[in-house]
């Protein structure tokens, strides 16, 4: 072979090398391209259910807000104060106007700096006249019961009507003739209960004067 054939082959050779590069170089372009594109759908999609996670998250922070609101205007009335001490105790207040969402006794505890058992008294006192109110649950691992306690909200709302109620059944067995201190004025006794203190008050000492009419539109407020 002579050294002329020698160099056109070579030079074949090298064309044909120089003419494969570009396809190469653009099928990794293609592929480049086609990998952008599945990345910014996969954005696109983590943006939108974040979206609506947020949506979320603000209705329930206004749905709490408004519970809390409507709680707060009710707890401001002195007959509803009233009855939820005397029926619940002092931290009755506290725990209706605080439990908007489920939570255990002990989470309860922790976050109104109340002692456990306190509250769990509260909880069930507050349970007998229908305002809260709790769901269970059994640990499969330790058989354990766990109970998460809530305010029944609407009976909160319509707890006026509730005390209404309650006054007007006391009232229908109030004597026509009863007695109070006039230095207390905060409790009523009847005649026979007037005997047996010798018509004196328990609290002073003062001599029990019997009720007028005044007084006794007095007696609504005295027997919740």
């Amino acid at each position: 072979m002579t050294s002329k054939n020698k160099k056109t082959k070579t030079k074949s050779k090298n064309v044909k090398k120089k003419a494969g590069k570009p396809k190469t170089a653009k099928k990794k372009t293609t592929k480049k391209k086609t990998s952008s594109k599945k990345k910014i759908v996969k954005k696109k999609t983590i943006k939108k259910t974040k979206k609506k996670t947020s949506i979320k998250t603000k209705k329930k922070i206004h749905n709490i807000r408004h519970i809390k609101k409507e709680r707060k205007e009710i707890l401001k009335k002195d007959d509803v104060r009233k009855y939820l001490i005397h029926h619940a105790g002092e931290h009755a207040i506290l725990i209706v106007q605080n439990l908007i969402e489920p939570a255990t006794d002990e989470e309860i505890a922790k976050k109104l700096k109340v002692r456990v058992s306190e509250v769990r008294s509260t909880l069930n006192k507050l349970h007998t006249i229908r305002l809260t109110e709790y769901s269970r649950s059994k640990d499969s691992d330790t058989g354990w019961y766990t109970y998460k306690w809530i305010v029944r909200h609407n009976n909160v709302m319509g707890i006026t009507k509730i005390i209404d109620d309650e006054i007007a059944e006391k009232l229908k067995n109030i004597p026509d003739t009863v007695y109070y201190c006039e230095n207390c004025g905060d409790e009523a006794w009847t005649f026979d209960e007037a005997i047996d203190m010798q018509f004196k008050c328990p609290r002073c000492g003062s001599i029990l004067t019997e009720a007028d009419e005044r007084f006794k539109e007095k007696l609504k407020k005295l027997y919740l």
